[in-house]
């Protein structure tokens, strides 16, 4: 199986967003069943010992035009070398990727595509493109069963990272915040409200990641320099910072509005695999934690009483049911390895 990101997008010669961690995870997953190779451009050769390496990286030094022939080239490269092997491509370049698999997929090239949002969410020229290749494609990863049938070929549910246990439990002792945020620090992620909320309480927060919108910046750093249990740390935070970070926290906070409410989130399983509960808006992209209560969620930020994050029992019982939950793991694994290798 070849898991595959043709884009290989990079900032300032960095790997940014979460596909460098899915790429990780599907190693561990499937090579106790199945040979994984991961492809990639350059910036993936220190991932693992089995890599695909593809001609070039994507870069925000090169313009639009400039990338999307990056993107071409390497679908060129990964079809040709992928023979009758497994495919699974990530989700990411959308339009291009499909223009590259219009061009330069073959019969014998076995595809299957990650999604994390149904397709009426794209634009029309992908909606239209996705008409002439989808016969080209065996099947869709999505991370809902409504999403995926969207997509009118063969599709699988599962989540966004499989636990594959070498997650363990934080002491208590560790966990220095009530409530953390980590990641890229989008507007849509609803972020600064939560804090304006923690800001005026007992409790303490921590924020960190990078923050693209200029006006959020500011205004979290308004925040923080008003109110001392508002922490801030933001940049762009190396992978053992990254979990750091989210293991300072004794809640996971997902306040997500806009367009991060109505399709997967990666982030969130990056934390439910470390065992830390979540606190978010009652949405599309946290239904799961809804479904299998694991955290505590609303409607609206004016529902929320924040001192029954501090209630032990409450705490316990969203802790026995994260167990829970990476208990059933292993099964859905085993049933991504039959849907991609059933037919071989």
């Amino acid at each position: 199986v070849i898991l595959a990101d043709p884009i290989s997008w990079t900032v300032s010669g960095k790997q940014t967003g979460h596909y460098r961690a899915v790429a990780k995870n599907y190693v561990a997953a499937l090579s106790p069943f199945v040979s994984v190779v991961v492809a990639g451009g350059p910036a993936y050769q220190s991932i693992c010992d089995n890599i695909l390496v593809l001609p070039q990286n994507q870069s925000d030094e090169y313009g639009h035009l400039h990338n999307k022939l990056v993107a071409l080239r390497n679908c060129r490269a990964l079809f040709h070398k992928a023979g009758e092997n497994v495919v699974v491509l990530q989700s990411v370049g959308f339009t291009t990727l499909l223009i590259g698999i219009l061009l330069y997929a073959s019969r014998k090239n076995r595809l299957f595509l990650i999604h994390y949002r149904p397709i009426e969410s794209y634009g029309l020229l992908y909606r239209v493109l996705w008409c002439f290749v989808k016969r080209k494609i065996r099947g869709v990863l999505s991370p809902s069963e409504e999403f995926g049938s969207t997509y009118d070929v063969p599709h699988i549910s599962v989540p966004d990272y499989f636990y594959v246990g070498e997650d363990k439990p934080c002491k208590t002792i560790d966990r220095i915040y009530d409530f953390v945020s980590v990641g890229i620090q989008h507007p849509d992620k609803g972020v600064l409200a939560f804090a304006e909320k923690v800001a005026e309480s007992r409790y303490t927060m921590l924020i960190a990641g990078t923050v693209p919108c200029a006006e959020l910046k500011q205004n979290l750093e308004s925040l923080a320099e008003r109110h001392p249990n508002i922490h801030l740390d933001l940049r762009y935070l190396m992978e053992d910072e990254y979990d750091m970070a989210i293991r300072s926290g004794r809640y996971a906070v997902m306040n997500y509005t806009d367009a991060y409410a109505t399709h997967s989130s990666g982030v969130v399983f990056d934390f439910i695999y470390r065992r830390i509960p979540v606190v978010g808006r009652d949405c599309n992209a946290l239904s799961f934690i809804s479904d299998n209560r694991m955290g505590l969620l609303y409607r609206s930020l004016d529902e929320i009483d924040l001192d029954v994050t501090a209630d032990d029992k409450v705490y316990a019982e969203f802790m026995a049911n994260i167990d829970k939950y990476l208990g059933k793991t292993k099964s859905c694994i085993e049933s991504l390895v039959h849907f991609i290798l059933g037919d071989r």
